[in-house]
């Protein structure tokens, strides 16, 4: 049996201009860790934010690794602390989330951010400072960035070990008085037992000992605070302390308490408000839903594909050819590597025919695409479809950009596009659709 790799929740940027550092870095450590990501139920552009989901990830993780690039923040000025640091908010908050559940970590921070590495660093706490600032390139001192990994995973294979950790659906709700009506409680028990949480225990520092209320709190898989009120503020502390996964309550008229404070992308964006509106329970229900999302981890090409995912959001890119099925491996081979690198791409043959089911796709697909790529064979201008779609292309009043190849030994460039460079493809069908892809890559980038 193969040794097990250690489980690594990464924390990362996903912007276009950062995906080659993160990639950089994960190459690195996928050859002992695994990447554990969380994927939501939901593909919405914006999924709801659960802090006692990412709290749980981080409770199963083994180590974290984070790379802390460079963002504008044009309050900085007004701001002390976390709040002007010119980096992702939501990064450092991950970050901080990793130090309170003190798991071995990586940290890779440029010096431009403005952050600065934890005191009292030890063997498995590694804060490595870059400098790139504005660039989109890697930082310079690659050989030291390595070298410092490289200590730092042997460190972690030489004093830590990847666990196995058990998901409890133990419950533990800490409530004032005030909120322990019996229809409310009902009503949340419901909602834990729904999300698969069978076990509901109420706590509170009167009728429990210290040792009673430590039990509890080590073997629950969850906690329903609200934690803002004097009667449940001290002991939330000491979950807060023992990093248990939270959903947080207070009421309207309240005010985080002082542990909760100071972190810009932090809890204040998911505190459940409570009124008599009848939506706690609901709200309850949907964050302890998400603690049971399987979550497998990603090996090194999987991880890589992940961290790519969004690097071409928002583009489509629209081949258009007049290949027949029985020739068009080359066609098949460019989609397929397209979708290796993660971009979108739309292509469409009816046998050289045009018809009204077409037309309604053509004009659904045109809405989307952002660049448009001829593949030119010396049937290309003959082919109906293809100048439908090329007609179409040109009445569109979207800005789309043009690539052109030139396919099967065609050597004069179509004349509608004279004046734009026709680069020709491999006679090989799996190297013209890789040298396809490549150059698509980089006219979408942005590289010459």
């Amino acid at each position: 049996m193969s040794e097990r790799k250690f489980s690594l929740y990464l924390s990362h940027s996903w912007e276009r201009s950062d995906i080659e550092l993160n990639i950089w870095v994960w190459e690195r450590l996928a050859p002992i860790c695994n990447l554990l990501v969380d994927k939501p139920d939901t593909q919405e552009e914006h999924p709801p934010y659960y802090i006692n989901r990412i709290e749980e990830l981080l409770r199963c993780a083994d180590t974290f690794v984070a790379i802390l690039t460079h963002r504008a923040n044009d309050n900085e000025k007004q701001f002390f602390g976390d709040f002007a640091l010119q980096c992702s908010p939501g990064s450092v908050f991950e970050i901080r989330l990793a130090e309170r559940a003190n798991l071995p970590r990586l940290i890779l921070y440029d010096r431009q951010t403005g952050f600065h590495e934890a005191a009292g660093q030890k063997g498995g706490w590694r804060y490595i400072a870059f400098d790139r600032g504005h660039q989109e390139s890697l930082p310079e001192a690659l050989q030291e960035i390595e070298n410092e990994i490289k200590d730092w995973l042997e460190w972690l294979q030489s004093f830590r070990r990847p666990k196995f950790l058990e998901i409890s659906d133990r419950s533990l709700l800490l409530l004032p008085e005030d909120m322990c009506g019996e229809n409310f409680l009902e009503g949340i028990r419901q909602s834990l037992q729904r999300a698969r949480y069978d076990q509901m225990d109420l706590i509170n520092l009167q009728h429990h000992s210290d040792s009673d209320i430590l039990r509890k709190i080590r073997t629950a898989g969850l906690l329903v605070a609200e934690v803002a009120s004097d009667s449940t503020r001290n002991l939330y502390t000491l979950c807060h302390v023992l990093f248990v996964p939270s959903i947080r309550i207070v009421s309207h008229d309240q005010e985080l308490p002082w542990i909760l404070n100071g972190h810009p992308g932090g809890y204040q964006h998911d505190v459940i408000k409570h009124s008599d509106s009848g939506n706690t329970a609901k709200d309850i229900m949907e964050r302890a839903s998400a603690m049971f999302r399987i979550t497998r981890p990603l090996n090194l090409e999987v991880g890589r594909s992940y961290i790519s995912s969004r690097r071409y959001k928002g583009q489509l890119v629209f081949i258009s050819h007049c290949l027949k099925p029985g020739q068009r491996e080359v066609i098949d081979h460019l989609v397929q590597f397209l979708k290796k690198y993660g971009v979108p791409a739309f292509e469409y043959f009816t046998g050289n025919e045009s018809g009204e089911e077409w037309r309604k796709k053509l004009t659904e697909e045109l809405d989307k695409t952002t660049v448009f790529v001829p593949l030119l064979t010396n049937e290309y201008e003959r082919s109906p479809v293809c100048t439908e779609e090329w007609d179409a292309i040109e009445k569109s009043k979207t800005k789309i950009k043009m690539l052109p190849f030139l396919l099967n030994d065609r050597t004069d460039p179509f004349v509608k596009l004279k004046g734009l460079h026709h680069q020709t493809l491999s006679r090989d069908s799996t190297d013209a659709a890789m040298e396809a892809a490549n150059r698509i890559r980089d006219f979408i980038d942005g590289r010459p």
